[in-house]
């Protein structure tokens, strides 16, 4: 690649970590103050509040990056009709009708974010990255997890997901199947509430397969790999491999985590040429390590790649918070 190229590319992934340093330092930016509503369906109220570290101020992206974590967490669980909007300036407001457990949707809604960092094209997996080495994006998750079931198996997968009868995702990733079958949208679609094992018509439940998970991209992000425009207006979906306890350190997927940065050293500056807004991060030494190799790894194989189609060819690391 050339160098222009890298320089765009390391812009937007130091733009991406100034949401990740936010969600990552404990008490920012969301401070939680929950209160349990008592409507007649049993329903949980959630207000959260942002709060910035101490060198920088609340950033509107900054809550809209919250709001979509929280909902994505909040689908996860397969809970029915939840709202979910910003509430002023800097809080957020939640509301989940008919939960049985409210405790625990509180626990997961104040997690810390999870920031991972995975060499993309060494990694993509079958329908996602075709012959000559190029990302291939799925325009929804159903489509491309109904084509990996013959390769799922209940003892290995630890990844579920649940569409109705529309094919529209109603609950998941849950790691367990049996989560997403007492899932509370589940219950509430089957004759009279019943539990048990059996779906509805036309709903399935698909499985990740073993040491792969999915990735999203979509809309509020610059660029999706395999889609050829720019700050797209849809969602699309990719196989990957996830491999983190690999005994060999170097095979090991995601290659980094946000363990191997120092967030006191990730923070909004200013180029002192163009007097363009950058961000700045900082590497643990084992993180510069890693990405020092990594770098190297994607160069050399974008180098090779290009001689043998005769074309420019990038590499890309992708950039994954709270998958």
């Amino acid at each position: 690649m050339n160098r222009r190229s890298h320089l765009i590319f390391v812009g937007l992934i130091l733009a991406a970590l100034v949401g990740v340093a936010l969600l990552a330092i404990p008490g920012s930016p969301l401070k939680q103050e929950p209160t349990l509503g008592l409507d007649l369906q049993g329903g949980l109220e959630v207000t959260l509040q942002a709060v910035p570290p101490a060198n920088r101020p609340l950033q509107e992206s900054d809550l809209k990056r919250s709001v979509e974590i929280l909902r994505d967490r909040i689908d996860a669980l397969g809970v029915a009709e939840p709202e979910i909007r910003e509430s002023g300036d800097d809080q957020i407001s939640i509301g989940i009708p008919g939960v049985s457990n409210p405790e625990r949707v509180i626990e997961i809604l104040g997690q810390t974010a999870q920031l991972e960092l995975f060499d993309l094209q060494k990694n993509l997996k079958s329908p996602s990255i075709d012959a000559q080495g190029f990302p291939v994006a799925t325009g929804t998750i159903y489509e491309l997890l109904a084509r990996q079931q013959a390769l799922v198996n209940e003892e290995d997968t630890s990844s579920w997901y649940l569409f109705n009868g529309k094919k529209k995702l109603v609950a998941g990733p849950a790691a367990e199947r049996q989560k997403l079958l007492d899932s509370e949208v589940l219950k509430n679609a089957r004759s009279g509430g019943s539990s048990g094992d059996e779906l509805p018509k036309g709903w399935k439940l698909f499985g990740v397969p073993p040491q792969t998970v999915v990735l999203e991209c979509g809309r509020g992000e610059v660029v999706c790999p395999g889609v050829g425009s720019e700050n797209p207006t849809r969602d699309f979906y990719y196989l990957i491999e996830f491999d983190p306890a690999n005994p060999v350190e170097e095979e090991r997927t995601p290659e980094m985590t946000g363990a191997d940065l120092r967030l006191s050293g990730t923070r909004q500056d200013f180029d002192t040429t163009s007097g363009e807004p950058i961000v700045t991060m900082q590497f643990t030494d084992a993180g510069e390590n890693k990405f020092g190799r990594i770098t190297a790894d994607e160069a050399s194989r974008g180098r090779t790649q290009s001689q043998l189609l005769g074309q420019k060819v990038t590499q890309n690391f992708a950039i994954v918070l709270d998958r």
